[in-house]
């Protein structure tokens, strides 16, 4: 993996952390949730960490051992399921802010 992959690659893991922490701050800043409201949010937040634990573990292994074709598609695959889950958490935060509007 040349230089320029290895940048892709860690600028795209460090938008999904810069996501991670803005949901955090948007929880902490909207203290009215119900409580089923904070669980739903803490199971995404619990859910997209294990994932972005796990695009790190990779990305440290191709720095450790190379890259190889197995570790591409591991990362794709992980990259995919982020994106799957930041979808997921999108539509909840809408479902809980249309909520609140009908309330």
């Amino acid at each position: 993996m040349n230089q320029i992959d290895k940048e892709t690659v860690y600028n795209q893991i460090i938008q999904y952390f810069d996501f991670s922490q803005k949901l955090v701050e948007s929880i902490d800043e909207n203290i009215t949730l119900s409580n089923k409201e904070f669980d739903e949010i803490d199971k995404i937040i619990f859910s997209l960490e294990n994932k972005f634990d796990n695009l790190t573990l990779l990305y440290i292994e191709i720095f450790k051992n190379g890259y190889n074709d197995k570790l591409f598609q591991q990362i794709r695959d992980t990259l995919n399921d982020i994106a799957l889950g930041l979808e997921h958490c999108k539509n909840s935060l809408i479902t809980i802010n249309k909520n609140k509007v009908n309330e």
